[in-house]
């Protein structure tokens, strides 16, 4: 699950809370990543975390691979999105990253899953 913001604000942590609420419970830790790290400095969001359960996503300074599988996915969105000069309004660019997380999850063939997408190795595993 996730969720696209257009304001920086301290962590919305008022919607990760409800995003929090309506994850399956899986039997495992469920992680915040916002690609700012700045606010999990503030207490009010640090203390929201800890009780809607969540984890903050982020590394140590200088050491980007505390966190390289958000980094690498990062990575993958900005590249394969293209330039941001090309979209004409923040709709449009929420737009194309909501239809690229899409493609990612359903259509993107990972070697690493033995050849399935996402959604595919998940329906598999469980």
């Amino acid at each position: 699950m996730h969720s696209v913001q257009n304001q920086i604000e301290i962590l919305r942590c008022n919607q990760s809370k409800k995003l929090a609420e309506q994850l399956p419970v899986r039997g495992y830790q469920t992680y915040l990543h916002t690609d700012q790290g700045w606010q999990y400095r503030h207490r009010t969001c640090r203390q929201l975390l800890l009780k809607s359960g969540l984890k903050p996503s982020m590394s140590r300074k200088a050491t980007a691979l505390d966190n390289a599988a958000m980094e690498s996915f990062f990575n993958k969105l900005k590249t394969e999105i293209g330039e941001l000069s090309q979209f004409h309004s923040v709709a449009e660019l929420k737009t194309a990253i909501q239809e690229w997380i899409h493609y990612y999850k359903t259509e993107c063939i990972q070697i690493k899953l033995k050849g399935q997408s996402l959604i595919e190795y998940r329906q598999l595993a469980s």
